[in-house]
């Protein structure tokens, strides 16, 4: 892409590729790694693209462009932007004060794309991309002797836990579990098998179910943490074969 883009003039933290042209500037954000993101696509296609609106709709309202609510699903952070998502489409409008002055518009994968999803990874959904709660190694040396299992399972696995039973049924907590080469698999297996039965503790205490995935071999060993819209527990990750 580059060859039609130029080099770019500069990066994002979360390594997007900025480029500049008589319209202003844009994002692309390519695969830096196998599985980047949970994608099967080769190194260097294009993830993402971000753009500011065409002229006439820079700053414009939700209700000055006409758009049909019931297309988007419609998040909020803690300064109050609003990221208004359609998963079909796969669009993202981003707007100041929720619904008011639109900044962005960022083009990513769709529903239809996830069959294009690596084996251990989640569906692709991006109207519930924030509901990925948090990322922990899942065997952390320097966290004590217990390699952070009590932050695993008092910080991560709560939290998922508690925010699926306060949604009452509207979504599912899963954890995604990967191994890295430092340890043997042995070792990995049984820690897993440990956590498994933390988990089974707190979710009969909690009357709540989250499930854990092993998503096998991966360039660092973590725990990914998810809530994901109950509607999409028929596809769940699947393990790796390998």
């Amino acid at each position: 892409m580059e060859k039609i883009l130029g080099k770019p003039v500069d990066r994002t933290y979360f390594y997007g590729s900025v480029y500049k042209n008589d319209k202003g500037r844009f994002t692309v954000r390519y695969a830096l790694k196998s599985c980047d993101e949970g994608w099967n696509v080769p190194i260097d296609t294009v993830l993402a693209i971000e753009i500011p609106p065409p002229e006439g709709q820079v700053n414009k309202s939700a209700k000055e462009l006409d758009l049909d609510e019931s297309r988007y699903f419609i998040s909020g952070d803690d300064a109050f932007f609003g990221t208004w998502t359609d998963p079909v489409r796969g669009v993202q409008l981003y707007f100041r004060n929720m619904n008011q002055s639109l900044l962005w518009i960022k083009y990513i994968p769709t529903q239809a794309d996830n069959a294009r999803r690596c084996d251990g990874f989640p569906p692709f959904a991006p109207e519930a991309q924030y509901y990925l709660y948090e990322e922990m190694l899942f065997n952390n040396p320097k966290a004590g002797k217990d390699g952070g299992m009590d932050s695993l399972v008092a910080l991560g696995l709560f939290n998922i836990v508690y925010r699926a039973k306060e949604s009452k049924g509207k979504y599912k907590g899963y954890v995604l579990v990967y191994f890295d080469d430092k340890l043997p698999f042995k070792t990995y297996k049984k820690r897993l098998d440990q956590f498994r039965t933390y988990a089974k503790r707190m979710m009969t205490r909690e009357g709540q179910e989250v499930e854990i995935i092993e998503g096998g071999i991966n360039y660092r060993n973590k725990a990914e943490f998810y809530l994901l819209h109950s509607d999409r527990n028929r596809a769940v990750a699947r393990p790796r074969s390998e």
